[in-house]
C-alpha cells in the first residue's frame, strides 16, 4: 500500500503547485493529496502518514484536523537556479515591489529573496486589495505576473517557488522511504535549485531525521564539508572529507585549519568567500572557504572540498577558451529588419519564447533568417552570458557530425585528436546549442539525440562514462519534418521534444511591405548610392522572392557594385527577369491581356475569387482542383483551359504558376486587379 501524504496551504494554487512538485519528484511512488484553507473548510484528516503545510500561520488551524499521531511538517521554499540567477543580476540598491497573492505570501517569499540572494535591494509587497504601497517602475513576481500593476514598466518573473531539498529528505525520512532508492534524485534536484539558506548551514547546523545526509547529500556530489570556529579550529568534518585528502576525517578535529590545508589563517575570515585549487596528496582539490556571516552562523565558517577531475578540469579549461574563439552571438533584435506586422508578431514571440528553457523548433524557407531568430533568442535568456553554440546538421559527413556533438575519447577512432576532444554539447553547457537543418541529421544520431533531451547527459564515442549538460536546444529546418517522419525519416518523438515551442517566419512575399525597408538597410551597409526605376520597384514588389531576404540582398550587392545611379529593369539580371512579364517591351502585350480578361470578365472574377479563398488558407490550387471548384459553380473547363486561364493571368502577374505540381497562388497584384473587377 502506497504511503500518502497531505499538502494543506491557503490558497489552492500554491498547494497545487507544491503536489506537482513532489509528485514529479517521487513519481506515483507515494500518494499525494492537496488541500487548500480558502476552497475547503477543512475536516478530520484520518487517513495520511504526513502532512506538510506552507506556513506556519495554518499551523494551529491544521492541528485541529490532523490525526493525533501525524507529524507536521512546514515546508521549506527555494528557487530555482534560474530564478536566483535573476535577482543576482539586479544591481545594489534596486527598489522593487514583491507581487504575490497575498500579504503573507508576499512577505515569505520577501524573506526568502533576502535569505538566500540579496540583503542590498528593497523590496515592498504588493498583493490584490492592498491600499498604499510605493509606485515603482520595477516588479519581481513568483509566477503572479497577472496582477501586477499598470504602472510597473519592467517585470521580473523568478518563476513559482519550490520545495527545498531539504522538505525532500524529511519526507523520505518520515516515511521510511528506501535512501539509496532515492538518492541520485536528491542530488539531480539539489542540482537544479538553490539551498532554501544558500549554503549548507541548514544541513550542518539543524538536527534533520535523516540519518547520514550529509553523507549522502555531498559524497556523492564529490564534497566534503568542514566547519571551523572563530580561532580557525576544526569543529567537525563529514566522512566524505577522508576521500579527498586521504585523512580520516574525525582525527581532523581539534586542528587548527592551517595546520592541515597550505592557506593563509587570515583567508578563514574575509568577508567574502575564497576559492582556489590546492594539490592535495596526488589530487587537484578545490577548496572553498565560506565565512560564517555568508551561511548564517555566529562564527567561523565552512570549509568545501571539491576533488577537481581530470575531465571537469579539460572542461573548465576549454570553456574559458572557446568563448573566444566564436562561441557566442552575433546578431540583436535590430538586426531583423521590418515593421510589418507579420514580422513583429515573430519577433514578440521569439522574445517571450526565450524567457523558457524549453526546446524551440524555428521553420521557414530558405533564406528567411531563421538563425537571425536563433541568435536573438539566446540573447534575451537567462543563458545569454554563456555559450551560444552553432552546428548545420547538413554540412558535416554523418560521422563527422555525431564526433561534433558528442565528442571522443583518446584512440576512439583513426585519426582521432590525441587526447581526445570534448562535444559541442558539452561546450555549451550552461549556454545553448543551435542545430540548423535539423530534418537532414541521420537517423542514428536522432536516437542519440532524443537520449540526450530525455537524460540531459552524453556519453562521448569510444567513452564509457556519462558527463552531465545543462543546455537549451534550439533547432530550424526549411523542410516539412512531418513529411519526413511519415517517410520514415525523422523520429515522431524527437520531432515533438524538439517541437516544444514552435516558430515559423513567414517568407518574404507574404511580407512585401518590408522589403524597402530592407532593402535600405542594407544599401547603406554596402554604401550603395544608387535609386531605383518606377519599374524595378514594381518588380521588387510582386517579385516571388523564392530565396527571400537572401536573393534580396544579393540584388543590393550586385546594384552597389555595378556604380549606376538609377537601377533600370535592364540592370536586373537576365537569369531573374526572364520570367517577369513587366518590361518596357512586354506594354502591348499586357495590353491586349487585359482586354481579354475583360471580355471574358465573369470567369476570371470567379477563378481569381477561388485563389484568394486558397490564398487566404495559405494554400495553393493546381488545374485539376481549379477545374473541379469551377464545375461547383456549373462552370465546365478542362485542365487544359484552366491552364491557359492561368498562364494569361501570369503574364499581368495576377497569379504565380509554380514548378512542376507545385500549384497557383494569386498575388497582391491579382487581389487588386479582382477587387476592380
Amino acid at each position: 500500500m502506497k504511503k500518502k501524504i497531505t499538502i494543506i496551504a491557503v490558497v489552492e494554487n500554491i498547494a497545487e503547485g507544491y503536489k506537482k512538485d513532489i509528485d514529479n519528484f517521487f513519481e506515483g511512488t507515494i500518494e499525494v493529496e492537496a488541500m487548500s484553507i480558502e476552497k475547503y473548510k477543512l475536516k478530520k484528516i484520518y487517513i495520511t502518514d504526513l502532512i506538510l503545510i506552507s506556513t506556519y500561520s495554518i499551523f494551529r488551524i491544521v492541528k485541529q484536523y490532523a490525526p493525533a499521531d501525524c507529524e507536521i511538517i512546514i515546508i521549506n521554499r527555494t528557487l530555482s537556479k534560474s530564478g536566483f540567477e535573476k535577482i543576482k543580476k539586479l544591481p545594489a540598491g534596486t527598489n522593487a515591489l514583491l507581487v504575490n497573492v497575498g500579504p503573507y505570501t508576499a512577505a515569505e517569499t520577501i524573506l526568502l529573496l533576502y535569505n538566500i540572494a540579496r540583503k542590498d535591494i528593497e523590496l515592498y509587497p504588493y498583493y490584490p486589495g492592498i491600499k498604499e504601497y510605493p509606485k515603482l517602475d520595477l516588479a519581481i513576481t513568483p509566477g503572479e505576473t497577472e496582477i501586477i500593476p499598470n504602472n510597473v514598466k519592467h517585470i521580473i518573473d523568478i518563476g513559482n517557488r519550490v520545495s527545498d531539498v531539504s522538505t525532500l529528505l524529511n519526507i523520505i525520512s518520515n516515511l521510511s522511504l528506501n535512501k539509496e532508492k532515492y538518492k541520485q534524485k536528491v542530488l539531480n534536484y539539489y542540482n537544479k535549485t538553490i539551498p532554501a539558506n544558500y549554503g549548507i548551514n541548514h544541513i550542518v547546523t539543524e538536527n534533520y531525521k535523516l540519518e547520514n545526509q550529509l553523507d549522502m547529500l555531498f559524497e556523492n556530489l564529490n564534497e566534503g564539508i568542514i566547519t571551523y570556529d572563530e580561532n580557525g579550529i576544526i569543529k567537525d568534518s563529514s566522512n566524505s572529507v577522508s576521500k579527498k585528502i586521504n585523512k580520516d576525517s574525525q582525527s581532523l578535529i581539534g586542528k587548527n585549519v592551517k595546520d592541515v590545508f597550505t592557506i593563509n589563517e587570515s583567508e578563514l575570515f574575509l568577508s567574502d568567500a575564497v576559492e582556489r585549487i590546492l594539490k592535495i596528496k596526488g589530487n587537484d582539490i578545490i577548496v572553498t572557504i565560506i565565512p560564517a556571516k555568508n551561511v548564517g552562523l555566529n562564527d567561523g565558517g565552512i570549509i568545501i572540498l571539491k576533488k577537481f577531475s581530470d575531465v571537469e578540469k579539460k572542461m573548465h579549461e576549454h570553456r574559458k577558451t572557446v568563448i573566444g574563439k566564436g562561441h557566442k552571438t552575433k546578431y540583436t533584435i535590430n538586426d531583423i529588419i521590418g515593421s510589418s506586422q507579420e514580422i513583429k508578431k515573430c519577433k514578440q514571440t521569439a522574445i517571450r519564447m526565450a524567457k523558457s528553457d524549453s526546446a524551440i523548433l524555428i521553420t521557414g524557407e530558405s533564406g528567411t533568417g531563421k538563425e537571425l531568430f536563433a541568435h536573438v533568442i539566446h540573447n534575451n535568456s537567462s543563458r545569454k552570458d554563456n555559450q551560444f553554440v552553432a552546428v548545420n546538421c547538413s554540412s558535416f559527413p554523418e560521422n563527422l557530425l555525431e564526433s561534433e556533438l558528442f565528442g571522443y575519447e583518446d584512440g576512439a577512432f583513426t585519426g582521432s585528436r590525441k587526447g581526445g576532444k570534448p562535444g559541442l554539447f558539452e561546450i555549451a553547457h550552461g549556454g545553448s546549442l543551435f542545430l540548423d537543418e535539423i530534418g537532414e541529421m541521420p537517423m542514428h544520431l536522432q536516437n542519440r539525440l532524443l537520449r540526450v533531451l530525455q537524460e540531459h547527459e552524453v556519453m562521448r564515442i569510444g567513452g564509457n562514462s556519462v558527463i552531465n549538460i545543462d543546455v537549451r536546444i534550439i533547432t530550424a529546418t526549411n523542410i516539412d519534418i512531418e513529411s519526413r517522419i511519415k517517410q520514415d525519416k525523422f523520429r515522431k518523438d524527437l520531432y515533438y521534444r524538439l517541437n516544444v515551442l514552435p516558430l515559423n517566419i513567414p517568407p518574404l512575399r507574404e511580407r512585401t511591405d518590408d522589403v524597402f525597408e530592407i532593402l535600405e538597410y542594407y544599401k547603406k551597409k554596402y554604401k550603395g548610392k544608387f535609386t531605383l526605376s518606377d519599374e524595378v520597384k514594381y518588380f521588387f514588389s510582386n517579385c516571388n522572392w523564392d530565396g527571400n531576404i537572401r536573393q534580396l540582398k544579393n540584388y543590393i550587392k550586385y546594384f552597389a557594385n555595378l556604380d549606376k545611379l538609377v537601377i533600370g529593369i535592364d540592370d536586373i539580371p537576365i537569369t531573374n527577369i526572364q520570367n517577369y512579364p513587366i518590361t518596357a517591351n512586354h506594354t502591348d502585350k499586357l495590353i491586349e491581356c487585359e482586354k481579354i480578361i475583360n471580355s471574358d470578365e465573369e470567369i476570371y472574377i470567379i477563378i481569381l475569387k477561388i485563389l484568394y479563398d486558397y490564398y487566404k488558407q495559405k494554400k495553393k490550387i493546381g488545374r485539376k482542383q481549379m477545374s473541379l471548384e469551377l464545375e461547383k459553380q456549373n462552370i465546365y473547363k478542362s485542365e487544359q483551359e484552366v491552364r491557359n486561364y492561368f498562364k494569361l493571368l501570369e503574364q499581368y502577374n495576377y497569379v504565380i504558376i509554380g514548378n512542376g505540381r507545385g500549384g497557383t497562388q494569386i498575388t497582391k497584384n491579382g487581389i487588386e486587379r479582382l477587387k476592380k473587377l
